[in-house]
């Protein structure tokens, strides 16, 4: 998991790195579930579905649009492959708490 953690960061940073981006990736922590998600905000600090984000394409240029269809397709497997990686880490522990019990 810590793998898919790093890259969700790195991608978090690429997107970050844009010069007038008017949205980029973020990192959201649901820290009592020891969650993290890729999600899109805004340049102004507020959250943004994909949905949302999609029109703010039609403004840039061809190469630039392309960049945030890509970002967003890592941005789905990275959040897939966290919910993978937490239900078998909770399978695991499950498994590891019926072996020791009486």
């Amino acid at each position: 998991m810590a793998d898919v953690h790093r890259q969700m960061n790195e991608l978090r940073d690429e997107t970050k790195a844009v010069e007038k981006r008017r949205v980029s990736l973020d990192v959201y922590f649901l820290r009592h579930r020891l969650q993290q998600s890729l999600r899109w905000r805004l340049a102004g600090g507020k959250h943004a579905t994909w949905e949302l984000v999609k029109p703010l394409l039609q403004t840039m240029n061809a190469s630039e649009a392309q960049a945030y269809f890509e970002w967003n397709s890592r941005a789905e497997i990275l959040n897939a492959l966290e919910q993978v990686a937490r239900y078998e880490v909770r399978n695991v522990q499950r498994l590891m708490e019926e072996q020791t019990a009486p």
